[in-house]
Parts: C-alpha cells; sequence; structure tokens
C-alpha cells in the first residue's frame, strides 16, 4: 500500500470512529474526509468549550454571591437581603451586575462587583440616591480591569503623601493672604516631580489603564505650572469608597 493509499485509509477510519459518535457526516459531505474530520473535531472543540464556559461562569455567580456575604457582619445579612428583594434600585442595580458578571471573564474583578453592589445596596429605603452616578459607577467598573483600580488607589496615595496642588496662598489672619514663599514652591515642584516619576514608570498595560480611568471620569488630567497631572475625580473616589467600604 503505497502512502497516498494508507493516508486515505487513516482518514476512513477516523471518519468512521467519529460517525460512530453521531459526528462529522455532514461535515464531511462539504469539505471531504480529511476537512470533515477537522471540522468534527472543532465541533467537539467547540462543545466542550462552551460546557467549560457555562462552568466558569456559573463559579463567577457563586462567587459573587459569596463576596458579598462575605463582605456583611452576620446580623446585617438580612438587611441587605431585604433591600436586594424590596428596594427597587437596589434590584436594578443587583441586576445589572449579574448581568456583567455573567460576561466578564476577570475573575479578579468579581470582590470588586460584590464590593460595589454591597455599597449600592446600603442606601436606606427612601433616601435621596444619585442614580445616574450610581449607574455610571457600574458601567465604569465594567470598562475598567481589576488593576485599573489598583492604579486609582496609588494616585490618591500618591496625592495624600506628595500634594501636587498647594494653594498658591493662604489667610494670613488679617484679612490678608500670604503667598507661597520660596521653600513653599519648591516643595511644590518636587511634589509635582514626585506625580511624574510615578505616571512614567507605568508599563504599558498600566498606562492604558489609566487612559481607561480618565475615559470613565474617575481620574482627569489636570493642566499646572510645568506641565500636567492626573487628579482623582469625585467620581473616582466615590468608586474607591464603593469597592474597598465596609457595609
Amino acid at each position: 500500500m503505497d502512502q497516498d493509499e494508507e493516508s486515505k485509509k487513516r482518514a476512513g477510519d477516523s471518519a468512521v470512529a467519529l460517525t460512530k459518535t453521531g459526528i462529522g457526516i455532514g461535515a464531511t459531505a462539504l469539505f471531504g474526509p480529511i476537512g470533515g474530520i477537522a471540522a468534527a473535531a472543532l465541533a467537539q472543540l467547540a462543545g466542550h468549550a462552551v460546557g467549560l464556559l457555562k462552568e466558569k461562569r456559573a463559579k463567577r455567580i457563586d462567587k459573587l454571591h459569596e463576596e458579598l456575604l462575605n463582605g456583611v457582619a452576620e446580623e446585617n445579612v438580612p438587611r441587605l437581603l431585604a433591600s436586594l428583594r424590596a428596594d427597587e434600585e437596589a434590584r436594578a442595580h443587583y441586576a445589572s451586575i449579574l448581568e456583567m458578571v455573567y460576561q466578564d471573564d476577570e475573575e479578579e474583578k468579581v470582590p470588586l462587583y460584590a464590593a460595589l453592589l454591597r455599597d449600592l445596596a446600603s442606601v436606606p429605603a427612601g433616601a435621596t440616591r444619585g442614580r445616574h452616578l450610581e449607574r455610571h459607577l457600574i458601567r465604569s467598573l465594567r470598562e475598567l480591569v481589576a488593576y485599573d483600580v489598583d492604579i486609582l488607589r496609588k494616585l490618591v496615595d500618591l496625592d495624600r503623601e506628595f500634594p501636587a496642588k498647594p494653594a498658591p496662598a493662604e489667610p494670613a489672619g488679617d484679612g490678608m493672604v500670604r503667598l507661597l514663599d520660596g521653600e513653599d514652591q519648591k516643595k511644590a515642584s518636587e511634589n509635582f516631580v514626585k506625580h511624574e516619576q510615578f505616571i512614567g514608570s507605568l508599563s504599558p498595560l498600566e498606562a492604558a489603564g489609566l487612559r481607561r480611568l480618565e475615559t470613565t471620569g474617575l481620574v482627569q488630567r489636570a493642566t499646572v505650572m510645568g506641565g500636567s497631572r492626573y487628579d482623582v475625580t469625585m467620581i473616582g473616589k466615590r468608586m474607591l469608597s464603593a469597592v474597598g467600604g465596609d457595609w
């Protein structure tokens, strides 16, 4: 038996094996013996991948619920559940976040989604709530990756340790103001350099995250003497409060 005949025989044997499992008949008709085998094998692979995807999604939802309750004192669990059942906005937020956890394949973000949901559900029934801001926070978290939130935290810590925007003048107590002296100006310049160094130290992936933070309005570029820096906005601080706060 020559090489071509042997190859055809192996293809035929493989086709028979696939046919016995109910796979590949239509594919073979369309693509021929070799193409049919490949298509049937890919169909098997796709079926396995879909099953794995469903399993991962189910696990992420289970983890969302686990993280949601892990962050709540035992005596406060009934209040949380009551809020999710009775509060219309809380129910809507739960549905939105559940959908995002189902679609978002980044498992590291599940605790962040849980913390955000816990925070949003903590608003007392009947209290005035910023619906547009709450929905923006949910959408923003969907657009971010987990380490983007770490960059947001680092920017807040950086500004606390090295304030890049000191007041240009301060009250002198007699209705006058005192302009910053040379030492204050020097300190402000040094702090600004710290911000520049931090931004310059970001990897390309982290820099992309910074752009995502800016696009979602969590940080904004502020122009200062000698250049610009990034400030964490009110929305960014609200996000950090939500994903890192306690019930």
